[in-house]
C-alpha cells in the first residue's frame, strides 16, 4: 500500500570492512501550484558514503599476501590508553581509561580505543612493529606523552601488550586587584590591576592581567609555582602575601584559581606655582606674609647686590638632585636558562634596530639570563616601545625597573 502522502525508497551495502555505501529514494506528493498535474508525484534521491574506523579490536590484513604471513607466523599486539594523571607511564589506581582515542599499526592499520580503553590488532605478521598514537587526532584536554610510539619485535604466536598514558591538561585562573581599604579581602567596587604580569614556573609561561584577570590554559597536571612580578605594578605597589604561590592540579582539581592583592601607595602630588603674567612677580619672588616689616624703601631692608641673572634664575640646588639608578625602565623580552640563546635573541633584536642587551645573573640569582630593551626615563615612554615590539616581533612583553 501506498502512502498517501510520501513513501521512501532506500537501498544500503557493504563495500569494504570499514566503508557502506547507501542509495535512497524519496517520493512525494506534488505542492500545490506545481506545474503539470497538481496530484504528480515529486522523486528527489541522495546517495551516501560512510566509513568508519574499527572500535576495540580489528584484524590486520598483509600487504605481502597469506603465503608470505603463513610462512613468518603471525601474533597479537594490545593494549590500553589511559589519564596519566602523576606522568610515571603507568596505569596506577585511580587514573581512568580513556575511550575513542586512535592508535595505529604501521600504515596500514588503525583502531580506535573501545569503553573499556582497550586496543588489539589480530593477526599481525611476525616481526618489527611500530604502534603509535595518532597525534592528529588526539582529545584538546590531553598531551601526548614524551613516547608516542613503541617499537616491538613479534614472534609467532606472540601476544603483546603495550600502554600509553596522555597527560591532562587543567588551567589556571586568577586576578589581579587593589586592596584600597587594606582589609586583605577583595570587596565589591575595588579596582583592578591592569598590566601586571604573571609568570609560570620560573619564565616558561607569561600572561599579562587584563581588566584584572589573568587565564593559563592547557597547563599539564603536576605540581608548579605562580610568579607575580612586582616589577610590572604600578608605582609604590606592594604584594598583599607570598609574591610566588605553589598549586598543583591533579584528578580532584583540574583548575586552580588565586587573587592576588596589591595596595599602592599613592604619592603626594606636587603643584609648580608660577607667577601671574604682566610683571606681577619675579621668580624668585618670596610669598607674602601678614607679619610686619621693614618697608621696601628703608635702605637697611634693601638686600645686598643680586646675584648674575643665571643664578638668580636656577633652582635651588636641593631641587636638582640627581635622578635614581633604579627610577630607569627597561622592557624584558625573555628568561632563558641558556646564555648563547639569550645572545642570540638580543643579537636578532639589534638588527631590528632595537637597544637590546642580556642581563647575566648574579651569584645568587635564578640562573636566568634576561634579554632586555632599551633604558626609559618613564613607564609611559617604555610602554610605547613595547607595543611596536609587540606588534612587530609577535611577542608579548612587559615595562620592568632596569
Amino acid at each position: 500500500m501506498v502512502p498517501r502522502a510520501a513513501v521512501s525508497v532506500g537501498l544500503n551495502g557493504q563495500i569494504s570492512r570499514n566503508t557502506i555505501i547507501g542509495f535512497n529514494t524519496y517520493v512525494d506528493r506534488a505542492p500545490v501550484g506545481f506545474p503539470g498535474d497538481p496530484q504528480a508525484w515529486l522523486a528527489r534521491s541522495t546517495v551516501r558514503v560512510v566509513h568508519t574506523i574499527p572500535t576495540g579490536s580489528v584484524r590486520v590484513s598483509s600487504a605481502s599476501g597469506a603465503s608470505a604471513r603463513a610462512a613468518r607466523g603471525s601474533g597479537t599486539v594490545s593494549g590500553s590508553v589511559f589519564a596519566d594523571w602523576n606522568a610515571n607511564g603507568q596505569p596506577d589506581a585511580g587514573e581512568e581509561v580513556l575511550e575513542g582515542i586512535p592508535i595505529a599499526l604501521g600504515t596500514v592499520s588503525h583502531v580506535t580505543t573501545g569503553r573499556d580503553g582497550q586496543f588489539s590488532f589480530l593477526n599481525v605478521p611476525a616481526g618489527v612493529q611500530l604502534v603509535r598514537l595518532d597525534l592528529h587526532a588526539l582529545p584538546v584536554d590531553f598531551d601526548a606523552p614524551a613516547a608516542t610510539d613503541i617499537t616491538l619485535e613479534l614472534s609467532r604466536g606472540e601476544s603483546r601488550r603495550v600502554a600509553f598514558g596522555l597527560l591532562p591538561l587543567g588551567g589556571i585562573h586568577g586576578r589581579v586587584f587593589e586592596d584600597s581599604n587594606r582589609n586583605g579581602t577583595l570587596d565589591p567596587g575595588e579596582p583592578p590591576v591592569d598590566g601586571a604580569v604573571v609568570v609560570l614556573d620560573g619564565g616558561q609561561r607569561s600572561e599579562l592581567a587584563r581588566k584584572g584577570q589573568f587565564r593559563f590554559e592547557a597547563v599539564r597536571a603536576g605540581d608548579h609555582r605562580l610568579l607575580l612580578l612586582k616589577e610590572s605594578l604600578p608605582e609604590g605597589s606592594t604584594i598583599v602575601g607570598e609574591a610566588e604561590r605553589p598549586l598543583s592540579l591533579a584528578k580532584a582539581t583540574p583548575a586552580f584559581e588565586t587573587t592576588y592583592l596589591v595596595t599602592i601607595e599613592k604619592r603626594p602630588e606636587v603643584r609648580k606655582v608660577f607667577p601671574p603674567k604682566g610683571g606681577g612677580g619675579t621668580p624668585n619672588a618670596a610669598p607674602r606674609t601678614s607679619r610686619p616689616g621693614p618697608r621696601a624703601s628703608d635702605p637697611a631692608s634693601r638686600p645686598p647686590d643680586p646675584a648674575p641673572r643665571a643664578s638668580r634664575l636656577a633652582p635651588p640646588a636641593s631641587r636638582l638632585a640627581p635622578r635614581a639608578p633604579d627610577a630607569d625602565f627597561t622592557i624584558q623580552v625573555a628568561a632563558l636558562t641558556a646564555a648563547d640563546t639569550a645572545r642570540e635573541v638580543a643579537a636578532d633584536l639589534k638588527r631590528d634596530g632595537f637597544d637590546a642587551y642580556v642581563v647575566e645573573p648574579g651569584s645568587n640569582a635564578d640562573g636566568l639570563y634576561r634579554v632586555r630593551v632599551g633604558t626609559y626615563l618613564t613607564r609611559a615612554a617604555a610602554q610605547r616601545t613595547v607595543a611596536r615590539l609587540e606588534s612587530q616581533l609577535g611577542l608579548k612583553l612587559w615595562v620592568t625597573r632596569k
